[in-house]
């Protein structure tokens, strides 16, 4: 190896590192990236010097960046490593970004709510600056998100068409008929009311293997509430949401955790559960055997 070449590879951009920080690799980790990316396949001996640290850390290092999938390693003794094309590399690392995002953000209202129990002045504080009411983008996700996650009590009040939703028509159908069985599994009491006809009554008989189910007539919203802490409200779902193949954000659905509006909803869903209709569906939509 030559001194310019030398010179290169010793030469990090700060801002490139920086750009690969952004996208979810440490300091050590975007410089071994960018090192080998240089030096082409490479033994750890070679990396450590241009990332000014030892040998075991390199390694440690070249790892992380194969768990990532940026970096692959050849068989043998010592090991080479190459460094993903950036064409490859940087959509992984996006993907991984998002995915974390998206796990984070799932987990980031129960993270308040159990915090916030530490805090006399949480629900005050809350309901003041008028953060626990926001507009829930991608409707359809999040349900099935939070079914996935609720562990006692979910109750729901859906239309005829997101009835056949919840019972497992379309794409997103399948995925919330998954989540609605899985918290059942996990001893969550379900609950849910319905308009329920012929068009629906088949995915009224899946829901029923898993929740109870009354019927009331003429519904035009949806309403979910989760372990009595947390909602999602909004207009009735349409055919269109069961024919579209994409995942439609739904803007004029509501989530909260404001628990003096939760109550009050959770106390609206016991009054319609006492007004709805049980004999229509044990008596006509009745599971098979």
């Amino acid at each position: 190896m030559n001194a310019v070449s030398e010179g290169l590879l010793y030469y990090m951009s700060d801002e490139e590192i920086e750009d690969l920080v952004n996208f979810g690799l440490t300091v050590l980790q975007a410089k071994t990236y960018i090192a080998l990316l240089r030096l082409g396949n490479a033994h750890a001996s070679q990396i450590s010097p241009l990332i000014g640290t030892v040998r075991p850390e390199t390694y440690r290092v070249l790892r992380e960046l194969s768990l990532k999938g940026i970096v692959e390693r050849s068989p043998g003794t010592p090991s080479e490593f190459r460094a993903l094309p950036p064409n490859r590399a940087i959509p992984l690392l996006l993907a991984h970004f998002r995915n974390k995002f998206k796990e984070l953000s799932g987990r980031k209202q129960r993270l308040i709510g159990n915090l916030g129990t530490y805090s006399p002045d949480f629900e005050k504080h809350d309901e003041r600056v008028g953060l626990t009411f926001t507009t829930a983008d991608n409707e359809e996700e999040r349900n099935i998100l939070m079914i996935k996650q609720v562990r006692h009590d979910y109750v729901a009040i859906v239309s005829k068409v997101g009835l056949r939703i919840m019972g497992g028509q379309g794409v997103l159908g399948e995925e919330t008929m998954l989540a609605v069985a899985g918290a059942k599994r996990r001893g969550v009491q379900i609950r849910m009311i319905s308009e329920i006809d012929a068009t629906n009554a088949r995915y009224a008989n899946n829901i029923l293997k898993h929740a109870e189910l009354r019927n009331l007539n003429n519904i035009q919203f949806y309403l979910q509430v989760f372990d009595k802490r947390e909602l999602i409200l909004g207009p009735a779902a349409s055919d269109a949401e069961i024919k579209t193949p994409i995942k439609v954000t739904r803007s004029a659905d509501l989530w909260t955790n404001n628990q003096r509006f939760v109550e009050a909803m959770y106390s609206m869903f016991e009054t319609l559960w006492h007004q709805a209709n049980v004999s229509s569906i044990t008596g006509i939509y009745q599971l098979p055997g």
